[in-house]
């Protein structure tokens, strides 16, 4: 085998190393995000845990909560640049997100996980503060009583489900999309694919049921289609 191109290719590289973060003793990355960013969850010897991103170090925190499937309270963006995770600090939750934290609350809702816009520019989810489940976008307060949210592809538009208590203790759901609420109905399931955006992101879906306990299929957050089927 000839190697006289291969040695000739590696004499005229230039393999120097630079250290690009200085992580603190006994902390390892746990990942790296798509962009080169350093992510990792650092066992503290109280038994606590400090975010570290690059080379920055959140505060300690009691641990990271779970979803009712269990699994981590850990949330990635669809482009893999960013992180989300939903941590407990004493009496109160918080959501992290990068380096950065929200405000703490009484809790975080399961319903409204934090999601990302499909290009990490934004974050939504469900917390518990001042004795109500509220809506968070960006770290500002955005919808009461939200019980599912999701992006438009292109990151620009928001739409989310908000609930009311009515008579006898029932509940009825509307939709509001930019920031403007359709109107109110029995209910929805809250499943993956219950309401969604067309790829171009300037067409809206969404499932429903109507007084008599059949599903339909709606355009927008006002008009509705034929019945789908019974609800069940």
């Amino acid at each position: 085998m000839d190697t006289s191109f291969t040695n000739a290719s590696a004499e005229n590289r230039d393999f120097t190393t630079e250290a690009l973060f200085t992580l603190p003793p006994g902390c390892t990355p746990d990942a790296v995000t798509s962009d080169g960013h350093l992510v990792t969850f650092w066992a503290q010897p109280d038994g606590r845990m400090r975010f570290v991103w690059d080379d920055i170090a959140g505060e300690p925190f009691d641990g990271v909560l779970d979803m009712r499937d269990k699994l981590s309270a850990i949330f990635t963006s669809e482009n893999g640049a960013h992180l989300a995770y939903a941590g407990q600090r004493g009496d109160n939750t918080f959501i992290g997100r990068d380096a950065a934290e929200g405000p703490s609350g009484e809790g975080f809702s399961r319903s409204v996980p934090p999601v990302f816009s499909p290009d990490g520019r934004h974050l939504a989810y469900g917390a518990y503060t001042e004795g109500e489940f509220r809506l968070i976008v960006d770290g500002a307060f955005a919808g009461e009583l939200p019980i599912a949210a999701v992006f438009s592809p292109d990151g620009e538009r928001l739409a989310f489900v908000e609930v009311r208590e009515v008579a006898n203790g029932a509940a009825e759901q509307r939709i509001v999309i930019d920031k403007t609420p359709g109107h109110w109905f029995r209910g929805m399931r809250n499943a993956r694919g219950a309401m969604q955006f067309s790829p171009d992101s300037r067409r809206f879906a969404y499932y429903r049921i109507d007084e008599e306990g059949h599903s339909q299929q709606g355009r927008g957050p006002g008009a509705y289609l034929r019945p789908a089927h019974h609800a069940r």
